[in-house]
């Protein structure tokens, strides 16, 4: 047997988690839950964030036309969500963030960043067509979004699970492309 634990935006690179037993699944989906995991992506804004900033609501599902999901900040209805965007560097039209998520809400990076005003470079869902044609024109072809860190605590049962994973290369080469252009 063997079942993935969480899941990853479609075009997000980096770490997955899969259990061999279901006792394993079973507890990977507790400390997912229960806030028993560390969780680091990298991401690429677009425009320059000034300072590290921490977002914090309620994001709740909607459906839209073609019954694409998009989520939406609500008030009563949603569930909360966490997000901290730490400055690693800061290029000309963008700014690349580590983000810690504390809870795992669907495109929760994706909209904590678009809420701050910087969406994801690439993000044709929540970002502004203009930015993207200006990143694509620099060769990125996806949502420069990689879950770079996982870890899950020790329990009883089980010792801690960790995983870094390098960034995939194409958002390495992207990278070289804005140091280059600074």
């Amino acid at each position: 047997m063997l079942e993935l634990c969480h899941r990853l935006d479609r075009e997000t690179s980096g770490a997955l988690l899969f259990a061999k037993s279901r006792r394993a699944l079973i507890r990977a989906h507790d400390a997912f839950k229960l806030g028993g995991t560390e969780k680091i992506y990298n991401a690429l804004l677009c425009g320059r964030l000034k300072n590290d900033q921490t977002v914090e609501n309620k994001l709740a599902k909607n459906k839209i036309v073609g019954g694409e999901r998009r989520v939406v900040q609500a008030t009563e209805d949603g569930k909360v969500a966490r997000s901290a965007f730490s400055i690693l560097e800061s290029f000309a039209i963008a700014t690349l963030c580590d983000v810690q998520i504390y809870t795992g809400r669907m495109h929760q990076i994706r909209v904590h960043a678009a809420d701050l005003g910087h969406a994801l470079a690439g993000d044709n869902k929540y970002g502004e067509k203009s930015d993207n044609q200006k990143f694509k024109q620099l060769g990125l072809r996806r949502i420069f979004l990689h879950a770079r860190y996982l870890r899950l605590a020790e329990t009883e049962e089980f010792p801690a699970i960790e995983a870094n994973v390098p960034m995939a290369k194409e958002l390495e080469q992207f990278l070289a492309t804005l140091r280059a252009q600074n």
